[in-house]
């Protein structure tokens, strides 16, 4: 029998916030390129576990007290991709400008490596054969930039109609 990979308490992580931290979008968008990781790896990747679920300074999905509530952009990003993806990933191909983010190393590592190229957008696509149903994830990684983009779909049948929902600041 094959042995998945388990990946336990993923999360980022902003060092002693104090309590009930409203964190950035950068945070939710961090979840959603996460999501993409697991996705595109979901032939090894049998279960992702997010740590500090609530009120768990300084990285919490909810903030609560005695009278308020306050989801973090995070468990927005949870919400959509709850909601809005298939069980069955498919395959995507990206053509898009990119940038270079240089060397990088693994905390504790003594090796870097060089990434060259990281597409300044990156998708992944899911389909719900019961409802039938195609679903396009796509996180934009510019700074500062929008980025136009054409969705070209080969040996599928689809619906024109569609609907976009989007995180934002």
């Amino acid at each position: 029998e094959r042995v998945l990979i388990a990946v336990d308490e993923w999360n980022s992580w902003h060092g002693n916030t104090g309590p009930y931290y409203k964190l950035p979008l950068s945070d939710g968008l961090f979840s959603a390129l996460m999501f993409h990781v697991f996705i595109r790896n979901c032939d090894i990747v049998g279960m992702a576990n997010y740590c500090n679920l609530v009120n768990s300074d300084p990285c919490s999905m909810i903030v609560t007290n005695q009278i308020r509530l306050y989801i973090n952009p995070m468990g927005l990003a949870f919400e959509l991709y709850r909601r809005y993806t298939g069980s069955t990933a498919v395959h995507v191909k990206a053509e898009v400008d990119g940038y270079d983010a240089g060397k990088i190393s693994t905390a504790g590592e003594s090796s870097t490596m060089l990434i060259n190229h990281v597409p300044y957008l990156d998708s992944v696509a899911t389909i719900d054969e019961q409802r039938q149903k195609l679903y396009l994830s796509v996180v934009n990684r510019h700074r500062e930039q929008d980025i136009d983009c054409a969705v070209e779909l080969r040996d599928l049948s689809v619906n024109r109609r569609g609907v976009v929902l989007e995180l934002n600041a």
